[in-house]
């Protein structure tokens, strides 16, 4: 199951694109790093044995998603700026510049930990089940997994919220929680806030491009059916079925879905002004303003 995110963008394409699937049988280290899994490792049935192999799936898992990632994000124009990917030891860490991030780090019953408060659970689908890790002693040798630590929230934006989402090695080789595997869930994560970013570069750019035409005052009126037709396809893209401007965002962040809104209302209120003002002109001075 790998789940769209709808009008993503290249970024949203491009980060979606990260792990294809990998080839079945016996596999070499090349292979499992060139496909962000390990087909030849298997979970042994002892837990003297879960360990090594446990460590070495993971890492294999783990390099080859970071290569995966790393690939498509700087070949995305632009992105290579945006999104720092590092592979570290247990670890592959994400950044955005605008303070999102994403560790994937290793959890084995060898980690004891004191107990720690589970938190409270938030509506959505995979990160509904979020839980810490902290204090939780694993049961059995199965429990081993990648954990995904994240403020990236479930829909879109994010809320600066830490989260913790537990990955299992299952007997095909994949790691899955709730049936989701781990490469679609970040991929998906990663699209969506990737989305929201490019909305919000989208309204200050707009922004600024009207205001240097109104302080110009030299403008069109194909300049205002441009920017027009632009803010009409943004608002069809995102106003909710209760006619609510980013009312599905608002939902899991509201702050940036107020600031999304903010820019979209001054961008509107701006091109209203400047026809008003084209309108209200003289006839011989009007000409120029179309």
């Amino acid at each position: 199951m790998v789940r769209q995110a709808s009008q993503g963008g290249q970024a949203g394409v491009q980060g979606r694109s990260v792990h294809d699937g990998g080839s079945q049988g016996r596999a070499t280290e090349e292979e499992a790093l060139s496909s962000g899994r390990a087909p030849s490792s298997r979970p042994p049935d002892t837990p003297s044995q879960y360990t090594e192999e446990f460590d070495k799936v993971a890492d294999l898992y783990l390099g080859g998603l970071w290569s995966k990632m790393e690939a498509a994000l700087h070949g995305a124009e632009g992105e290579g700026k945006r999104v720092d990917v590092q592979l570290e030891h247990d670890a592959m860490k994400l950044s955005l510049p605008d303070g999102g991030k994403i560790t994937i780090t290793k959890a084995s019953p060898h980690c004891r930990r004191k107990p720690a408060p589970a938190p409270a659970q938030k509506p959505g689908s995979a990160w509904r089940h979020r839980q810490s890790l902290q204090g939780a002693e694993p049961r059995d040798p199965g429990s081993q997994s990648l954990v995904v630590h994240s403020n990236l929230h479930d829909f879109y934006g994010s809320d600066g919220t830490d989260s913790e989402v537990p990955f299992r090695l299952q007997r095909d080789k994949t790691w899955e929680m709730d049936g989701e595997e781990l490469h679609e869930f970040i991929e998906d994560g990663l699209a969506k806030h990737l989305k929201v970013q490019s909305l919000l570069n989208t309204l200050n750019v707009l922004k600024r491009r009207l205001n240097q035409l109104q302080r110009e005052g030299l403008y069109t009126k194909e300049d205002l059916e441009h920017h027009k037709h632009v803010l009409d396809d943004i608002d069809a893209r995102w106003r909710d079925e209760e006619g609510t401007f980013a009312g599905r965002l608002a939902a899991a962040d509201p702050k940036t879905a107020g600031l999304c809104s903010r820019l979209f209302n001054e961008c509107f209120d701006l091109l209203e002004g400047m026809h008003h003002t084209t309108a209200e002109m003289p006839e011989d001075l009007r000409g120029m303003h179309k």
